[in-house]
C-alpha cells in the first residue's frame, strides 16, 4: 500500500540543499526535511520564501506516521508511548520520533500531521434558525517531514523564483 503526494517548500536559499539532520532538535516532527502538502501558497507565506520548490514523496503506508487519517498504522500507540513516557520528562515530540529512528531502528520515513493555527469558524448549516446547532469547519493544511531520500519519488523542481 503506497502513499504518495505534492509537497512545496519555502525557502530563502536559491540553491537548495537537503539536510536530514537538520534543523537539530526540532520540536515538531524532528529533523527532517520539512513541506507543506498541496499548499503552494502556505509555502510561499513560510517567512514570506523567495523560492519556491515542489517536491513528489511516494512511499509504503507501513513506513510514515500519518496523523492525517484516522486509517491508523503505529501512530495509535506511538502516541500513548510518547504521553505516558517521554511528555512527563519534557521531551518534545519531534525529539521523540527522532529517537525511535535513531535508537530503536523503527522505520520511519515520512510523518504527516494537520497544521491548523487555530482557523476555525462555526457556521449555522444544519438548521440556520437554531443557535446551538453549529458545524465547526477548520481551516489547514498538512505539513510533512521528509526523513531520508528514499522518500522522494523525484527530483525536486523549483516552481518559483523571486529573485
Amino acid at each position: 500500500n503506497n502513499f504518495k503526494a505534492i509537497g512545496y517548500h519555502g525557502t530563502d536559499d536559491k540553491d537548495l540543499k537537503i539536510d536530514y539532520n537538520l534543523p537539530e532538535n526540532d520540536v515538531f516532527l524532528g529533523r527532517g526535511f520539512y513541506i507543506w502538502r498541496d499548499s503552494y501558497e502556505r509555502a510561499k507565506s513560510w517567512k514570506n520564501s523567495k523560492y519556491i520548490y515542489e517536491v513528489e514523496v511516494s512511499c509504503l503506508k507501513s513506513e510514515m506516521l500519518n496523523f492525517t487519517s484516522e486509517a491508523w498504522n503505529n501512530e495509535l500507540d506511538i502516541m500513548k508511548l510518547y504521553l505516558r513516557y517521554f511528555k512527563p520528562k519534557s521531551i518534545y515530540f519531534g525529539e521523540f520520533i527522532d529517537f525511535l529512528i535513531d535508537e530503536m531502528d523503527v522505520d520511519i520515513k515520512l510523518v504527516t500531521i494537520m497544521d491548523l493555527k487555530n482557523r476555525q469558524t462555526k457556521i449555522h448549516i444544519q438548521d440556520p434558525k437554531e443557535e446551538s446547532n453549529k458545524t465547526i469547519f477548520s481551516y489547514g493544511d498538512i505539513q510533512m517531514c521528509v526523513k531520508n531520500n528514499s522518500v522522494l519519488s523525484k527530483d525536486i523542481q523549483k516552481v518559483s523564483d523571486e529573485s
